[in-house]
């Protein structure tokens, strides 16, 4: 139901329509507003009446044919004018036929002019200014008034639509003007009032109107199409205590004149905020190639604008926030639609907090020591002598590096992940520089474990490279209490890496097994079900041992070789064979997060056999996976 009020209420936006005269209005009451720029009107008005003389009697005249030309080149000026027609009035009596009592001929004339101020809301004023050529025949008291020279009008319409579509609008005249009677000038004061309710194609209205001595009730109807409106009116005149009525018929023509063709906009609405929090920003939207389009902003606090009359087409679309990547975005916009458009702005950076303590690594002592930052422009700080905390604001996020220092302490060196807006803690001991510790192990070949002549280098200790034992492989060194990286090398071998804790008062023992390229270890101790890739349970110790040689080795590149005896077809001992490969780089996988790029799993069925197939022993030791080093990463 709500819906059905709304559409019948809907009001007509650029129809225009006209009053006996010219110039927008109902009928005797002129529209403070005007037709809109650009728009010509040709119209014409008649009037009808039917008075009765005597009982039986009546006088029927058609009179007052008015032709009306009226312009408005912009919103706040309107200009009109009209000239007289014909005049003829016929006499019934009882038993008489129709008699011609009256027929002449008139020549009315006036020019109009319309100052109006539409802009404000709800209240429209205007000032109305005419002149008049009277007409030189017989004058009729019950048509037109004889007008003569200046007339002046002030109006104003209450257009309270402008509120809320559906409500009505008031029409307010007051003026003054000149007219003959009885071959005398005399001047004369009116006031106007009208009602009007719109709905799109149909305009109701009633107006009143008071001038010397006469009263004029008006109720009607306006039929309006994009081009032509159709006026009927039926007016009740109150003369000399007698009603007399009048019918007005009109029909006014609309079409634009030298009013350039509207150009096919749309609407843009849309919001700006942090890509990263979601939260609304405030924000410069501009149109950088179209510099008649003005630049405006959004609502700081929802992120919301919207940007009217935007010319059909592929629009660019600037948006700036201070703090913010500048975003430009092609913006296609259709006819009267309306397009959704986001800006999600990145920040300019992107930081977080780091904090932390610095202490003694023995007592816990806070300590006073100097933090670096290397391969960044951040400069050194100080941790506070009495708590050994220090804290650092807006650091990029991402990797930091850290270096502290003190005077007769171990440097020392981490690295952190700094989060957005994030506080990230760290911890950092300090050992003193006197304390001395050993280091001992042995270097081997991992799948002989024989002993190798290698280098070893502690990064992070002032001591040289030392080299292990050329027949055992053993290596001893002293190294200061801390935390360090050892680096190991032998000819044929790929080297290795790993981190090394260094403690007070304790030996510390780290072996190292390296592999070479092209080495083959055979995993012993690999068992799946019967005619399966399911691995056993009692198969997990030796394949985690195996995933230790990735991890120590985390560049080597390894493919995983399955093998099987001879019983059963070739094709499905291949496919067995392939399944089970993948089920061992399946486990180092999904076990020990091995990275899959590094693994290469492949079937061989029964034809690489190491032993003969004639004895169950030979079959078991041809069943077997086999770990093969074949290079490393790049």
């Amino acid at each position: 139901m709500k819906k059905v009020v709304f559409i019948v209420f809907l009001p007509v936006f650029i129809l225009s329509y006209t009053g006996l005269g010219g110039g927008r209005g109902h009928l005797f009451v002129q529209d403070a507003l005007t037709q809109g720029p650009g728009y010509l009107t040709l119209s014409f008005h008649n009037i009808y009446r039917n008075e009765k003389k005597m009982p039986g009697d009546s006088l029927f005249h058609f009179s007052d044919l008015l032709l009306e030309l009226t312009y408005s080149p912009i919103d706040y000026l309107e200009i009109s004018g009209y000239g007289g027609g014909i005049f003829k009035d016929y006499f019934y009596a009882k038993g008489v036929s129709p008699q011609i009592r009256h027929l002449s001929t008139r020549n009315d004339w006036q020019v109009k002019g319309k100052i109006s101020i539409p802009k404000i809301l709800v209240f429209k004023p205007a000032f109305i200014v005419s002149y008049n050529w009277p007409r030189d025949t017989i004058y009729e008291e019950n048509g037109c008034l004889k007008r003569k020279g200046m007339e002046w009008i002030g109006a104003v319409n209450l257009k309270f639509s402008d509120l809320f579509a559906p409500l009505p609008n008031i029409l307010f005249n007051y003026g003054k003007y000149k007219d003959i009677i009885a071959g005398r000038d005399t001047s004369h004061t009116f006031f106007g009032s009208g009602f009007e309710l719109s709905s799109r194609r149909l305009l109701f209205f009633v107006e009143y109107y008071y001038t010397a001595g006469r009263k004029t009730l008006t109720p009607g109807l306006k039929f309006i199409s994009s081009f032509l409106t159709l006026d009927l009116g039926l007016s009740f005149r109150f003369i000399n205590t007698t009603t007399k009525n009048q019918f007005h018929f009109g029909l006014t023509y609309l079409t634009p004149f030298f009013r350039p063709l509207p150009i096919p906009v749309g609407k843009i609405i849309g919001k700006v905020y942090d890509a990263k929090t979601q939260q609304p920003i405030p924000a410069q939207i501009s149109f950088p190639e179209n510099p008649k389009l003005k630049p405006l902003t959004n609502d700081p606090t929802t992120g919301i604008f919207s940007a009217e009359k935007i010319p059909e087409g592929t629009v660019l679309v600037e948006v700036k926030s201070e703090g913010y990547y500048t975003d430009y975005v092609p913006v296609i916009v259709k006819r009267d639609q309306v397009i959704n458009q986001d800006f999600p702005l990145k920040p300019l950076k992107v930081t977080g907090v780091l904090a932390g303590r610095i202490y003694e690594a023995n007592t816990g002592k806070p300590l006073s020591a100097k933090i670096s930052f290397p391969n960044t422009n951040f400069a050194p700080v100080f941790s506070d002598s009495l708590t050994g905390s220090f804290r650092i604001d807006d650091v990029p996020v991402g990797v930091v590096s850290l270096e502290v220092e003190r005077e007769g302490y171990f440097k020392n060196a981490t690295t952190v992940m700094v989060k957005e807006r994030e506080v990230t803690n760290i911890e950092m001991p300090l050992n003193p520089s006197t304390f001395l510790s050993i280091v001992t192990g042995k270097v081997s070949d991992r799948k002989t474990g024989e002993g190798l002549r290698a280098e070893i280098t502690f990064e992070g200790a002032n001591i040289p490279p030392l080299r292990t034992d050329s027949l055992t492989g053993i290596y001893r060194a002293e190294l200061p209490v801390g935390s360090y990286t050892a680096i190991v090398k032998a000819e044929g071998y790929i080297t290795q890496s790993s981190p090394l804790v260094v403690e007070k008062d304790k030996i510390t023992e780290k072996n190292f097994s390296l592999v070479s390229v092209g080495m083959t270890i055979t995993l012993r101790g690999v068992y799946f079900e019967f005619n399966k890739a399911t691995i056993k349970p009692e198969s997990y110790r030796v394949l985690d041992e195996a995933a230790s040689i990735l991890k120590e080795n985390s560049k080597i590149l390894v493919e995983i070789q399955g093998h099987t005896d001879n019983i059963g077809a070739d094709a499905y001992n291949q496919k067995l064979s392939e399944r089970r490969a993948y089920a061992v780089v399946n486990y180092f996988v999904t076990q020990h997060g091995i990275d899959p790029r590094r693994l290469k799993a492949k079937g061989f069925g029964e034809t690489k056999p190491i032993a003969p197939n004639t004895t169950e022993e030979g079959r078991a030791l041809n069943r077997r996976v086999e770990f093969v080093v074949l290079g490393e990463e790049k």
